[in-house]
């Protein structure tokens, strides 16, 4: 049996997505991986090509749950995969993927991160940081 931890070494905690009895989790290298809940054997695992977001997957199925699917953001991309087979779903966006920076109103170069710099900040600070940010900048949120 492999042990996995939970997400990319050196980042935030990572919160796996269970199904069925099937626990998905980002394991070695990045790689989306399905796993037996109950067991931890692997029953597919997908390589990607960035880094998987910190904030978990989400999961969607059609009526009759013939189609299933993994919902999950991989650098500035949100993509999907089969949820039974680990395939990427191609049909999805452009060629299987979704720039989340297009659509924004502004050149894709502008769009950058806030980053929390300091431990120490409490959710209130960071929330009057933010607005002033927000405003100094005069970046259109």
């Amino acid at each position: 049996m492999v042990l996995y931890a939970p997400g990319p070494a050196g980042r935030f905690s990572f919160n796996p997505l269970i199904v069925d009895g099937v626990m998905y989790v980002v394991g070695k290298d990045s790689a989306v991986v399905a796993l037996d809940a109950a067991t931890g054997r692997q029953i597919w695992s997908r390589p990607m090509e960035g880094t998987p977001t910190n904030r978990g997957f989400n999961y969607w199925e059609n009526h009759d749950r013939s189609d299933r699917r993994l919902i999950f953001a991989v650098n500035n991309y949100l993509q999907e995969l089969n949820a039974q087979t680990g395939e990427q779903i191609n049909t999805f966006g452009i060629a299987g993927k979704v720039d989340l920076r297009e659509g924004l109103g502004r050149s894709i170069e502008s769009i950058d991160t806030i980053h929390l710099a300091h431990r120490d900040v409490s959710s209130r600070t960071w929330s009057s940081w933010v607005r002033r940010r927000v405003s100094c900048t005069n970046r259109p949120w």
